[in-house]
């Protein structure tokens, strides 16, 4: 993203008081929906607000830092089943992300925020692991759990799909005799989001 949308975003945040933001990498922009133009209509070039500027979470982070100081609570973004990407194709698994989560946390970062997910023992594991690690750095950082409603059966295989998040088999046990009625999967969430893994 190119910095003048950044630098915008934040001072707008900051004019109306806001001040939690979670600093993610996201997909990379296409140029035409940023497209900036200058008075004349002709596409700014300034080096410094290229979409190269912010590659990674990290370079947000330190770069909010840098201009804001404290003003902001920063969070990052973490998988507790292992991000799915290009890096790790064969599997997924948390410990290969966490160099990446070490150096978000050390840039100046002030809660995690996981990914969604559905197996409590894959989260309660991964929770241990942060908390555990030789670094030090997640001991007492606040981890917020990406928990998202369950609104039907199909958005739910449609967003573990895109997610690669699993689905614990006592959890699709429980859906399955109701995945066709959308109001009897809304009613017990509480059930739903936290089933142990079998």
């Amino acid at each position: 993203m190119r910095r003048k949308l950044v630098d915008e975003a934040l001072d707008e945040a900051k004019a109306i008081g806001l001040r939690n933001i979670l600093a993610l990498r996201g997909d990379p922009p296409r140029d035409e929906e940023y497209r900036l133009d200058t008075e004349d209509g002709e596409e700014e070039r300034d080096v410094e607000a290229n979409n190269e500027v912010f590659v990674w979470a990290v370079d947000l982070v330190r770069y909010i830092r840098r201009r804001h100081g404290d003003y902001f609570c920063i969070g990052v973004a973490t998988y507790p089943e292992g991000h799915a990407d290009e890096s790790h194709p064969a599997e997924q698994n948390p410990e290969y992300d966490l160099p990446y989560l070490i150096e978000k946390t050390k840039a100046g970062a002030d809660f995690l925020m996981t990914q969604l997910f559905y197996d409590l023992n894959a989260y309660l594991k991964f929770e241990k692991l942060l908390r555990e690690h030789e670094s030090g750095v997640f001991k007492d950082i606040p981890i917020i759990p990406g928990l998202m409603p369950i609104q039907n059966y199909q958005i739910l295989k449609r967003t573990t799909i895109l997610s690669h998040c699993k689905i614990p088999s006592a959890l699709l046990e429980k859906l399955d005799p109701i995945k066709a009625d959308d109001e009897a999967v809304k009613q017990d969430q509480e059930a739903f989001i936290f089933t142990p893994s079998t």
